[in-house]
C-alpha cells in the first residue's frame, strides 16, 4: 500500500556544485571520481604525480645541509 505526506513547507536541495582547485602545481596521474558522483568531505578525487615535490624536497634538504655546514664552519 503506498504511503502519502502532505505537509507546507519548503524543500530545498542537497546537491551542490563546486569548483576544485589544487594548492599545489603538478599532472593528475588518476581521477578518483566519476561525473555526477556524490563525493563526501575529505574524499580522494585526484593523485598528481609526486616526482616534482619529491625533487624539490631533496633540493630543500640538500641547501640545508649546505647551509648547516656552512654555520658550522663560521662558527669554528
Amino acid at each position: 500500500m503506498p504511503v502519502k505526506l502532505q505537509a507546507i513547507g519548503n524543500v530545498e536541495a542537497v546537491y551542490r556544485r563546486v569548483a576544485v582547485k589544487s594548492r599545489i602545481d603538478g599532472q593528475i596521474t588518476a581521477v578518483r571520481f566519476q561525473d555526477g558522483q556524490d563525493v563526501k568531505e575529505g574524499q580522494l578525487l585526484f593523485e598528481l604525480d609526486p616526482r616534482a615535490l619529491q625533487a624539490q624536497v631533496k633540493q630543500l634538504q640538500a641547501n640545508l645541509q649546505r647551509d648547516t655546514v656552512i654555520v658550522a664552519n663560521n662558527q669554528a
